[in-house]
């Protein structure tokens, strides 16, 4: 869905298709608050949607993350062998890696990274939403929310929206690493 569809659909439940009380920026504003709620909100149900999967080459045993990354679901090598956090040393030992800013450190030579993101700023009306069309009706509902400052609604719409997916079998997805080992 393009942005200025979910602001039209914004104004109706805002009673402003005159465009007297909110202005397409403002609107647009909330529309981006309202996607990175959405998307906190999936990572803290350890939801499928909200993650990417890549791979990391390492230079010298350090990656760059990526742009959108938040925080990591599960690493694995080049082999499909499961790496695992270790915070404790410096350099992570072989098997492992540690996360610092924007970088991954392991010894092995690639990694494939299966992350949790949040969607890049919609940075006009005309760009897309970076959302699956059967939740761009449920997130409309959460920035028109936002922008007449009532946040508990926002939350509970997400709620809601978190509610529905799970009615649609858009799974809760444990990650691997707690079955392992």
């Amino acid at each position: 869905m393009k942005a200025s569809e979910a602001i039209m659909h914004m104004r109706f439940y805002l009673a402003d298709s005159q465009k007297v009380k909110y202005s397409d920026d403002a609107l647009l504003s909330a529309l981006n608050l309202a996607v990175t709620l959405s998307f906190e909100t999936f990572i803290g149900y350890a939801s499928s949607l909200g993650r990417k999967q890549t791979t990391i080459t390492l230079t010298d045993g350090v990656g760059d993350l990526p742009a959108d990354f938040h925080s990591i679901a599960l690493v694995e090598d080049a082999s499909g062998e499961e790496v695992l956090p270790d915070y404790a040393k410096v350099t992570p030992a072989s098997g492992y890696y540690k996360v610092v800013g924007d970088k991954i450190y392991s010894a092995a030579d690639s990694l494939v990274l299966e992350y949790h993101y949040i969607p890049t700023a919609i940075a006009d009306i005309s760009s897309e939403i970076d959302c699956p069309e059967s939740m761009t009706g449920q997130l409309v509902l959460v920035a028109v929310n936002i922008a007449k400052g009532d946040r508990m609604g926002a939350d509970n719409a997400i709620y809601n929206m978190v509610r529905a997916l799970a009615s649609r079998s858009i799974p809760y997805v444990p990650d691997r690493k707690a079955f392992q080992r």
